[in-house]
């Protein structure tokens, strides 16, 4: 494909790359450079382009000229097919979230080319790391490895390189969920090397000064604040100040004794986007009848007035559907009502059979469309 598009290439081409100027030059030689390395880290490439010096950069984009204009080729016809797909979403009533976690890999193009906006130390590895500390979910914690951000850098520039993301990020959704929200308003950095979370601090982070920004330069844009895990009081009145709405997640709420426990539909604030279960968690099913104690699986039930004539899926689908959330999502794991042998992803984990999952045709059914219509019909989210 790529041969007959040098044969005869689009009008619009030219275009596209001048569109994507901020980015696409940097990530193709980034692409390109790094096979032309066997894969390797950019750490490990030679001195001249890991340090990102000029006349290695105009060397390798030299070289490597085809394989550059490649990766700008793959980026072209990504754009051209994702626009295709939205507009046929579009057209059908349908609009898509995007994921935008908040923090990127070390070996990325973004932190070759602007290490300076990272936490990085004269030899360019990370000072510190993210990470969240020991909780319920994790003793030792969860070390994620990733670079933090340099904010003092990212205020002196006007948060460019947040504005320039977040705005790409708009362009190709039409709703933007932030992973990690809480970090915006304080993040938590484990020292480099360290082999647990255990020994981090938390830091302060941007918080609305970054919000302003983004409002200013973008105008309003449509973001969900993944709100969820160990909040301080500071990290609710960022998410209030900015207006965004949170994530509630009904199987957290199965707790008889906290009765003012957030995750329960009932307690659910219409500025709120709410889930059954998420691609991190149990399936309803999973968490209710494996993980549940016996008091927690016995209140389930009666909250959920489940019964033998309804799958329990669809159970905990009615109760958020019925909230007054002003969205309310599921999965296709609890739409199915499958178990433990369906889990999408387990956090801090790594390979094993983590997003690996995929639904038979066979399941998506006349029968499971037709409850899912008459449930959202009868709750009015058509």
């Amino acid at each position: 494909a790529f041969h007959g598009f040098r044969e005869d290439v689009p009008a619009d081409f030219a275009a596209f790359t001048e569109q994507e100027a901020s980015w696409l030059p940097e990530y193709a030689l980034f692409m390109a450079i790094k096979a032309h390395f066997d894969d390797r880290p950019w750490l490990e490439w030679p001195a001249d382009i890991r340090l990102h010096q000029p006349q290695a950069l105009a060397h390798y984009r030299e070289l490597l000229s085809l394989d550059v204009q490649f990766h700008c080729f793959l980026q072209y016809v990504f754009h051209e097919q994702w626009q295709k797909l939205r507009a046929y979403a579009h057209e059908n009533g349908v609009k898509i979230i995007g994921d935008v976690p908040i923090y990127v890999p070390l070996d990325s193009a973004d932190v070759w080319a602007h290490p300076e906006l990272f936490e990085l130390d004269e030899r360019l590895n990370p000072r510190r790391v993210a990470g969240v500390p020991p909780d319920l979910f994790s003793s030792t914690g969860q070390l994620w490895g990733n670079p933090l951000y340099n904010w003092e850098e990212m205020h002196r520039t006007g948060y460019k390189w947040w504005l320039q993301r977040i705005g790409k990020s708009k362009e190709n959704y039409d709703m933007l969920r932030i992973d990690h929200f809480r970090a915006f308003d304080t993040y938590y950095a484990i020292p480099f090397g360290h082999k647990t979370a255990e020994n981090g601090v938390w830091e302060k982070g941007p918080g609305m000064e970054l919000f302003n920004a983004i409002r200013n330069d973008l105008g309003d844009v449509n973001i969900i604040a993944e709100d969820l895990g160990d909040i301080f009081d500071s990290v609710r009145e960022l998410l209030r100040n900015t207006g965004f709405p949170g994530m509630r997640v009904l199987q957290f709420g199965f707790n008889p004794e906290n009765k003012d426990n957030e995750h329960l539909p009932h307690n659910y604030k219409p500025n709120s986007i709410v889930y059954t279960s998420t691609h991190d968690s149990q399936t309803v099913c999973e968490q209710i009848m494996d993980i549940c104690s016996e008091p927690e699986k016995q209140f389930a039930y009666r909250y959920l007035r489940t019964s033998h004539a309804e799958a329990m899926g669809w159970s905990a689908i009615k109760c958020v559907w019925a909230s007054s959330a002003n969205i309310a999502m599921t999965t296709l794991q609890d739409l199915l009502s499958l178990g433990a042998d369906s889990r999408m992803n387990t956090p801090a984990t790594i390979g094993g059979k983590n997003w690996r999952w995929r639904v038979r045709a066979e399941a998506l059914n006349p029968t499971v469309s037709s409850m899912l219509g008459e449930i959202t019909k009868t709750y009015m989210r058509g």
